[in-house]
């Protein structure tokens, strides 16, 4: 399929696209049905961009992840196998990081809360599911910026910017060591930044958009 024939499958309707499962003889069926637990991403204020050779790409707005509004990019081209690929970009916090950033808690609320054992601990806390001194999960104190959400159609050993993502849905993001992981600036010989990225999985339950683990995390200085 040539840049014409994907660009043709991809014309606004009513300034938006929509990535369902039937796009693209189906690449998108597993990735959106299984990965990300959704029947279709829609993209707002879409437009299509065909002045590249080797991709078309789209860009607008979308909902995801309980969140609304949110900056996307996808690219679409065909691989060597003739094969079209997707990749997905939904930004969650840009390179200037605001000062209520997403969070990881914001898409996945249930994920768990650690307890500060600074904190007094009342003792009849802890024999309750959720103890009253737990009081965020760990991954919302990481200091992120540069921060989104992947999907891809296909596994990318590495991406134009040098990240590798699996099929499904990746994160990524840059890092900055603080607070109690300070340690690994020293560790790291005074590095103020790393990259972050992996695979996220959503286990296949009732409680959409709750994953119990993230795997193949990586973490990498730039």
């Amino acid at each position: 399929m040539n840049i014409a024939n994907i660009a043709g499958q991809l014309t606004p309707v009513k300034n938006s696209i929509t990535i369902n499962e039937r796009l693209f003889n189906g690449i998108f069926k597993e990735v959106l049905s299984q990965n990300c637990q959704i029947e279709e991403l829609q993209i707002n204020k879409a437009k299509l961009i065909t002045d590249d050779s080797l991709h078309v790409t789209v860009t607008g707005e979308c909902n995801f992840m309980q969140c609304t509004n949110l900056p996307v990019t996808a690219w679409f081209y065909t691989n060597s196998d003739g094969i079209v690929t997707g990749k997905i970009k939904i930004e969650l916090i840009s390179d200037q990081r605001p000062s209520k950033p997403w969070c990881f808690s914001k898409s996945f609320s249930q994920l768990p809360k650690d307890i500060n054992y600074a904190d007094k601990i009342d003792i009849n806390s802890i024999s309750t599911d959720t103890p009253a001194v737990a009081k965020q999960n760990f991954l919302d104190s990481l200091y992120l910026y540069s921060s989104a959400f992947i999907i891809c159609t296909q596994d990318l050993n590495k991406d134009d910017e040098g990240y590798e993502y699996t099929k499904g849905l990746n994160f990524y993001s840059k890092m900055r060591p603080d607070s109690s992981l300070g340690i690994m600036e020293k560790t790291l010989n005074s590095v103020t930044e790393l990259n972050i990225f992996g695979h996220i999985n959503i286990p296949l339950s009732d409680k959409k958009n709750n994953p119990s683990f993230i795997t193949r995390q990586y973490l990498e200085t730039p």
